[in-house]
């Protein structure tokens, strides 16, 4: 576990904002939101300023899941740092 801090009891069940605070951590969840409303893959360069990692900036792609009677389930997210 790369961020010891983090236990899987204390994020299991829990939404960014329960587990985060901090600048882009509310524009990331909306930014999930927004991706499965509207059943399209994006992506979004977010920059964070959280307790944990400081000020950073990710490259975030969000895409809808389907089940197979093609019902939207959920969404994959994927985030890579490009901070500067």
């Amino acid at each position: 576990n790369k961020f010891p801090s983090l236990r899987e009891q204390d994020i299991l069940g829990k939404t960014d904002i329960e587990i985060f605070d901090g600048a882009g951590v509310k524009e990331s969840q909306d930014f999930k939101k927004e991706v499965l409303e509207k059943g399209m893959a994006s992506k979004r360069e977010i920059t964070f300023e959280t307790e944990l990692f400081g000020s950073k900036t990710f490259l975030i792609y969000v895409e809808p899941v389907y089940n197979k009677l093609g019902e939207k389930i959920g969404i994959n997210y994927m985030g890579m740092e490009v901070t500067d």
